[in-house]
């Protein structure tokens, strides 16, 4: 196990009185490493605008890196795409 695993999966063990369950989900732990940076294009293909002054995500200086900018929830369309899930199948 590498460290960040290790250190999340004893992060687990301790009391959690707001999330309970969280602590049965120890010994199945498996830590995901997210991209830095996404392009655009798959960032709005989560609905999440990143053309307005104003906006949720932010971006790098399009002058050197084009049309990228810094993950976040964005990454789920990563391992979807455009599958439509049943809710059998989220990750809940």
């Amino acid at each position: 196990m590498e460290l960040k695993e290790t250190l999340l999966a004893e992060a687990l063990k301790i009391p959690n009185n707001s999330h309970p369950r969280l602590q049965t989900y120890g010994d199945t732990l498996h830590a995901v490493e997210t991209p830095d940076v996404l392009h655009s294009k798959l960032i709005e293909s989560c609905s999440m605008d990143t053309k307005n002054e104003q906006t949720q995500v932010y971006k790098l200086e399009p002058k050197f890196y084009g049309s990228i900018c810094l993950s976040s929830t964005a990454l789920a369309s990563c391992f979807t795409g455009s599958a439509v899930l049943s809710v059998s199948e989220l990750p809940i």
